[in-house]
């Protein structure tokens, strides 16, 4: 059996290892050990590069510079039709709008701060979703790992809705530390719900990334638009009692889009992988 057709532990423990190594920093200061020497969001940016590079150094390993160097090539390919740059736009705005609609109409409070107030900010916020605050982990989870899990060429050869749910779980997990770290929103949010929404999430990065041809920067962008949509209309609010309930909404919306693109579109694999 060839190495790329077995599970990629090797690719999963490195991810884990690297970010969570970068984001201890926060726990343990979190936990009263010592003071952080810059703020949070710098140690959380860096960390956000950790599956990147653990599918560098595992193609590295592989293929050598070769192989990393077509990974890079793959990645930088922009040619993404129509159809998917409006799917890229229009499921972020309505798994992050439409929760805080609801919430709005049930009487709920409103946001103390919005991206709505500071238009000229969106697309700079975007940009630094997709450059480093979390589009960038496509490079791995979608573009190495989702391939390793479900090509039938490369790969374990699972079925893509079974490859997005288990790596959604992976996915999810791999946010842990966040959720017990005071600087960041997690800290204030349900783990276990994001736990369970988080395989619907993969589910749709999966569907785009595949159903645009294996264009890993329909995916990344896809990420960045989910995390500037929950600026926008934002996910969480800490200091505003009751909003809790728009991230409850939320992952419920994204779950139920998810639900919906399973039953519609079966099976989204890749064309190359299709017979």
């Amino acid at each position: 059996m060839k190495p790329e057709a077995r599970f990629p532990w090797l690719y999963f423990v490195l991810a884990f290892a690297i970010t969570w190594l970068i984001w201890s920093p926060g726990l343990m200061a979190t936990w009263g050990w010592f003071e952080l020497p810059l703020p949070f969001l710098v140690f959380f940016f860096l960390g956000t590069w950790g599956p990147f590079l653990a599918a560098v150094i595992v193609l590295y390993r592989e293929g050598g510079w070769e192989a990393v160097k077509a990974f890079l090539r793959r990645g930088l390919d922009w040619r993404i039709g129509w159809r998917w740059v409006a799917v890229i736009i229009g499921i972020p705005l309505l798994v992050s709008a439409l929760p805080l609609g609801v919430h709005l109409l049930l009487g709920g409070p409103p946001p103390a701060a919005t991206l709505l107030t500071t238009p000229l900010m969106i697309v700079p916020v975007v940009a630094t979703y997709f450059l480093t605050g979390g589009g960038n982990e496509e490079w791995g989870w979608r573009g190495f790992a989702l391939d390793r899990l479900q090509s039938a060429r490369t790969g374990l050869g699972w079925h893509p809705l079974v490859a997005a749910v288990g790596l959604g779980v992976i996915w999810g997990l791999w946010h842990l530390p966040l959720f017990f770290i005071e600087y960041t929103a997690q800290y204030h949010e349900p783990l276990w719900l994001f736990i369970l929404a988080a395989p619907a999430v993969s589910i749709l990065h999966s569907w785009v990334y595949n159903g645009s041809g294996g264009k890993l920067v329909a995916a990344w962008l896809f990420h960045a638009a989910i995390g500037g949509a929950w600026e926008v209309f934002p996910l969480a609010q800490p200091d505003v009692p009751g909003y809790e309930r728009v991230f409850v909404l939320a992952m419920v919306a994204s779950i139920i889009v998810a639900v919906v693109v399973a039953i519609t579109r079966p099976s989204f694999a890749l064309e190359s992988d299709k017979s």
